[in-house]
């Protein structure tokens, strides 16, 4: 029996009153996965994966390695756009989507099985075009449709590399959409890091938990108001990073 892809559980505390305090600013609570790419000489876009209006006390989402769509479209990839998707294809690592016109029609075909941990997209037209990766996720045991996890130009006659990784960003922000671009973290927030990568799901466990609390709102050392996450387990310390809205997002999600 072929083994399905290892899964991942993010689960997401947040205290009551900043529950209420926080839905009073319409803030959403939202996660942004990080992603490598390889062989384009434009830059990977981070998209909002999620933004849950509807969050409470505890939240837990649940993806796997399985999953993926990779999508076309004609939206130019650039800060905060929405971008709209015209086509989408499952696909599976190691495969790849060769682009055939400039409707963004393609096929499917298998890539070098060397490459387990690569989805690879062929520009074959005269046209430039958006590409980028959808990926499914539970939250609170709800299946959403797929969303987008990024977006990239590929040049006409050009491939791009895209490799996902599972290491996720989760900030507390208003006015986000998911699809959309972004250049910049949406505020204060914490990096989730995964202990697989796509290329070594794990010999131990089919399975991956990790779960953080966002506990208040305080003053930090240098006089800014700040969003404290804490983890759950002192042993999952080395697993999260703070992040700061005025660090530089590309330095952390993308490489």
């Amino acid at each position: 029996m072929e083994k399905k892809g290892q899964i991942f559980e993010l689960e997401v505390t947040i205290d009551d009153d900043l529950v209420e305090q926080t839905k009073r600013d319409n803030m959403k609570l939202c996660l942004v996965r990080s992603m490598r790419s390889k062989g384009s000489d434009y830059k990977i876009y981070p998209t909002i994966w999620v933004a849950l209006d509807d969050y409470d006390n505890k939240n837990v989402f649940v993806w796997s390695q399985d999953g993926y769509q990779v999508f076309t479209s004609n939206s130019q990839v650039k800060e905060d756009t929405s971008i709209d998707i015209i086509n989408s294809y499952p696909i599976t690592f190691g495969q790849s989507l060769v682009i055939k016109d400039e409707s963004g029609q393609g096929e499917i075909e298998p890539g070098m099985t060397s490459f387990k941990s690569n989805i690879t997209i062929e520009n074959n037209t005269s046209a430039i075009m958006t590409t980028g990766l959808l990926h499914t996720i539970k939250i609170n045991g709800e299946h959403r449709p797929a969303a987008s996890i990024c977006a990239q130009t590929v040049e006409p006659q050009l491939s791009t590399v895209i490799v996902p990784t599972h290491n996720v960003f989760v900030v507390l922000a208003p006015n986000a959409s998911p699809g959309t671009t972004i250049t910049q973290f949406l505020g204060d927030g914490i990096l989730v890091k995964t202990s697989c990568s796509n290329e070594s799901p794990g010999a131990d466990s089919d399975s991956f938990t990790r779960k953080i609390v966002f506990t208040q709102i305080k003053q930090a050392n240098d006089g800014i108001e700040r969003t404290i996450w804490q983890s759950t387990f002192f042993s999952e310390q080395n697993f999260i990073t703070p992040i700061y809205k005025e660090l530089n997002l590309f330095d952390y999600l993308t490489e």
